[in-house]
């Protein structure tokens, strides 16, 4: 078995690999340590709700986020568990998720209901979690902080 140095090496020889996920921004439907995402090289064009592998500009690092936009110069890309977006341009792009492995069941992007349900629910969903996260816990943690002092 041949040894790749990166991802984007062994999609530059290979149809399709395998990697264990890490991190926590697209839980939760992939877990970082126990999910396995397989990538497969770029050969369609992309479209809002697929998740690209990219590489960050001027680094090593490699992330798998969705795209929410596209405009004619980048694509818009966010985690699922996260409330920042990025900017990401077409050349950064060196995969795309086809499936993934979780709890040993495979689930393919194309073909699997459930998975299209859960990106739908997810996107509908955003703002009321965004908020949630974003204002309405704290806020409730510091009246919660202010009554028990």
């Amino acid at each position: 078995m041949k040894h790749y140095n990166s991802t984007a090496e062994a999609l530059s020889e290979n149809k399709e690999v395998a990697v264990v996920v890490n991190g926590i921004s697209m839980l939760p439907m992939l877990r970082g340590g126990k999910d396995i995402a397989v990538i497969e090289r770029v050969e369609r064009p992309l479209k809002i709700g697929d998740v690209p592998l990219y590489r960050v500009p001027n680094s090593d690092k490699f992330v798998l986020h969705r795209i929410i936009k596209i405009t004619p110069k980048e694509f818009i890309i966010r985690g699922d568990n996260v409330y920042r977006i990025e900017r990401v341009k077409e050349g950064d792009i060196i995969g795309v998720l086809k499936g993934f492995y979780k709890d040993g069941k495979y689930t393919d992007c194309a073909t699997s209901k459930a998975y299209k349900l859960y990106v739908f629910s997810n996107r509908l969903f955003y703002l009321p979690r965004k908020l949630w996260v974003i204002k309405i816990k704290p806020f409730l943690s510091k009246i919660k902080h202010k009554i028990l002092n």
